[in-house]
């Protein structure tokens, strides 16, 4: 029997499709002590377990579809990491008010300035507007919700600018816009 490879470290890019069916989502510390002459250094390095990109994950028949756009890739690291999400107060009213009507509200994430999207998530918990995660880049947004990431993939923009919320591009899309439920079916596909 072959080894199996060893987990590699995130990267500054979401992991590429796997083979492998999704598991529970976790981050394990990996030792990358280095030992020289002159002692021991040691890095703290958190590696993702491979174990997302579903590749049987269906789009439930009733859902909403929402994009989140992320000013850096730390803070989705961050989400990745703690299964959490938190948004400005209009975006997180916009959220809380879908998850409301009990069908599943999935979010389609977007680093600005990226030129992909990068991950899909579902929403799993209704915003805490007391609740402060201290794990951002910028401690400025108030309230946060548990989200289930549910793929982790880069998904260029040149390969659904052809797809409309209104008059513009998905692509062109601001922070907890909502998309009509068959334009989030095909960025799914």
């Amino acid at each position: 029997a072959e080894p199996k490879p060893e987990p590699r470290a995130y990267p500054d890019k979401a992991p590429q499709e796997s083979e492998k069916t999704a598991k529970q989502k976790k981050w394990i510390p990996k030792d990358t002590s280095e030992k020289s002459e002159a002692g021991t250094k040691s890095k703290a390095v958190l590696t993702l377990k491979d174990t997302y990109n579903n590749t049987t994950f269906e789009v439930p028949s009733k859902c909403r579809f929402f994009v989140i756009k992320s000013f850096n890739i730390l803070d989705v690291k961050q989400s990745v990491k703690h299964s959490v999400w938190a948004s400005t107060e209009h975006g997180n009213e916009r959220l809380q008010a879908a998850y409301e009507t009990g069908v599943p509200v999935m979010l389609f994430f977007s680093v600005n300035g990226s030129g992909c999207f990068c991950g899909l998530a579902r929403m799993v918990s209704s915003v805490d507007k007391k609740k402060k995660e201290e794990c951002w880049s910028d401690n400025r947004w108030g309230g946060s919700f548990k989200i289930e990431w549910l793929y982790l993939k880069d998904l260029p923009n040149k390969r659904v600018h052809h797809l409309r919320i209104g008059s513009k591009s998905v692509t062109r899309s601001r922070d907890t816009q909502e998309m009509p439920l068959e334009q989030g079916k095909q960025m799914v596909q």
